[in-house]
């Protein structure tokens, strides 16, 4: 039963990153992904995947602060210090670390992108880390949430590029806040 139940977290979780994908301003992406790493938490300690729990905390943490216009430095002294508190008292196997690694790359294309597709482009890395961990958890609604999130990822990318000079719209009305401040 636990099990079940930590599969509809990782549902849920899919739900509301796919939705935050579909955005059009960085603001509503951030507010999403504030709720997401929460389901995901939740999955990922019933699962006993502490290094999941950790990244998502990560994830959350840094989401909330980009959503609150914490300046970059101290968002990435924060990515730093979290990053060394995981090396120092986490499982050390490489794979486990990959959520850790998905949170960081993350993070750093979060404060750097500037258009909801750029953000998307990271996501996809980020979302082999974390297919590969899911895989090493058996997590299987994770393994059909990173899939989904690969597949709906390239779909934003595809939606979003600019042909040519005839497309004015620029997808970046909110860069004067958040992380890009």
């Amino acid at each position: 039963m636990i099990y079940v139940i930590s599969q509809i977290f990782s549902t849920l979780a899919l739900i509301i990153f796919c939705l935050s994908m579909w955005q059009k301003d960085r603001t509503r992406l951030i507010k999403l992904q504030c709720i997401e790493p929460a389901a995901q938490i939740v999955a990922q300690v019933l699962l006993g995947g502490w290094s999941g729990v950790y990244a998502n905390a990560v994830s959350l943490l840094r989401n909330f602060l980009c959503l609150k216009g914490v300046r970059n430095v101290i968002n990435f002294a924060f990515i730093g210090i979290a990053f060394t508190w995981f090396l120092l008292f986490i499982d050390h196997s490489l794979i486990s670390m990959f959520p850790v690694f998905a949170s960081v790359v993350y993070s750093i294309g979060l404060l750097r992108g500037k258009t909801v597709t750029s953000i998307a482009a990271i996501s996809i890395l980020t979302s082999l880390f974390w297919l590969v961990y899911n895989i090493y958890l058996i997590n299987i609604a994770a393994i059909i949430n990173n899939i989904i999130t690969l597949t709906n990822t390239f779909m934003v990318i595809y939606r979003n590029r600019k042909p040519a000079a005839s497309k004015k719209q620029d997808m970046t009305p909110d860069t004067e806040q958040g992380c890009m401040s």
